[in-house]
Order: C-alpha cells, then structure tokens, then sequence
C-alpha cells in the first residue's frame, strides 16, 4: 500500500490534533487531583 503525501500529512494533522488534545486533558486532570488533595 503507497501514501500520497496528502493522507501522509492527513494523518499527522490527526495526529497532532489527538495529541495537543491528550496534552490539554492531562493537564485539566492534573489540575483536578491538586484541587482534589487541597480539598481532603
């Protein structure tokens, strides 16, 4: 199976959008269980 360079850079736009997405969850997460702790 050959990539065009267009699915090739499909799939790293797809792949930086998940993982600037998986940044900004890990971050409010972590926020989360900070505030969390506080709290106890």
């Amino acid at each position: 199976m050959r990539f065009s360079f267009l699915q090739l850079l499909f799939v790293l736009f797809l792949g930086f959008l998940f993982f600037a997405d998986f940044n900004h969850l890990a971050k409010l997460v972590k926020q989360k269980i900070k505030a969390y702790k506080k709290v106890k």
